[in-house]
């Protein structure tokens, strides 16, 4: 095949058309402290700086090969444009929540400028200037906090979980509000850019039964993706493991799932049917604490077993070495296994 452009390159494997070499994306942060170093750029600023976003962001493809760039680096630019109180990180740490919003579900009032307070209109405006500068080349990746992941963190895990057994109904229509939040944020990023956006959803994994997430969360998951998918490219993304739970993610209406890697890969291909795999490289076992054979095994092991694209499975710590995900890179252009097929 002639030589793909990293932007098509992503998009052909997303429709299932034939692409060259095996793409290599991050649905979710690939931030890491040589990076803010290289881009001038470290966190806290970076959080809540369009420049600086778009410059750490922009790294992913510039300095690591990468197909995509995601310049949302954490889950709490959402958390604090809804009032949260929020610590930015800084060159050593990830941002976090520090504290939720609520103590009553009937407390929530969504600010008026949603979204154009800072921390909102940051991931936008970084966009916006990624489009610029990437002129098309490699893909833009938005992403969005699913809305039980935010009601997690709004309402605190044990009032959730309370309130999931003794008032669900009322638990269902706030989450209906918070999936009209996330559908504004997700629309507003492809408007300014995003082709790709990523959910992450962590709170439909281990925290909530099955058929909790069948019964409360799948209806609200299938409400969000109907707003989106017309617009965009949708990669669910969760943590853990997901076995138990996967064919009903792959029926909500996304296109792709980056879930981790230790769930079984040829199983989930079984499992997920036209929905593409990303992922396969665990962030912690593999890029943080392995060596450069083990990213090698791993891309090879999830490029023969059902992953569309190459991805890390999760947000990688900021101690990740550039030199592990550049391996990433490496690996998957010598592969020998013909990827120039539907996968």
């Amino acid at each position: 095949m002639k030589h793909m452009t990293s932007r098509e390159r992503v998009l052909a494997a997303f429709r299932g058309e034939e692409y060259d070499v095996m793409p290599v994306v991050s649905p979710t942060s690939l931030a890491n402290l040589e990076c803010m170093k290289h881009s001038k750029s470290y966190f806290p600023r970076a959080n809540l700086n369009p420049e600086r976003m778009a410059n750490l962001a922009e790294t992913s493809h510039s300095v690591l090969g990468f197909d995509s760039v995601m310049p949302y680096f954490g889950i709490t630019n959402e958390l604090g444009a809804l009032g949260c109180e929020v610590d930015w990180g800084g060159a050593d740490r990830m941002p976090t929540v520090k504290s939720g919003l609520l103590k009553n579900l009937d407390d929530f009032v969504l600010p008026s400028n949603y979204l154009s307070c800072k921390e909102t209109s940051t991931v936008i405006g970084a966009i916006k200037l990624l489009q610029q500068r990437l002129n098309g080349d490699a893909v833009i990746i938005g992403k969005i906090i699913g809305p039980l992941s935010l009601l997690f963190h709004l309402y605190g895990v044990q009032r959730t979980m309370n309130s999931l057994i003794l008032e669900r109904e009322k638990v269902s229509a706030f989450l209906q509000v918070l999936s009209d939040i996330c559908a504004e944020f997700a629309l507003a990023q492809i408007e300014a850019g995003a082709e790709v956006i990523t959910v992450s959803e962590d709170a439909a994994g281990a925290l909530i039964s099955k058929e909790c997430y069948r019964q409360v969360a799948m209806p609200i998951e299938k409400r969000l993706n109907e707003k989106i998918n017309s617009s965009a490219y949708i990669v669910f993304h969760i943590s853990g493991d997901v076995m138990d739970r996967v064919d009903m993610f792959a029926q909500t209406g996304i296109h792709a799932l980056n879930v981790s890697s230790q769930n079984d890969l040829p199983q989930l291909k079984k499992l997920v049917g036209d929905v593409k795999l990303i992922g396969g490289i665990s962030a912690k076992r593999t890029l943080q604490n392995g060596k450069k054979q083990n990213v090698i095994n791993e891309v090879r092991y999830a490029a023969e077993n059902g992953m569309t694209m190459i991805a890390p499975d999760e947000a990688i710590s900021l101690r990740v070495s550039n030199e592990n995900l550049l391996e990433i890179r490496e690996t998957a252009l010598k592969l020998n296994t013909p990827f120039n097929r539907v996968q």
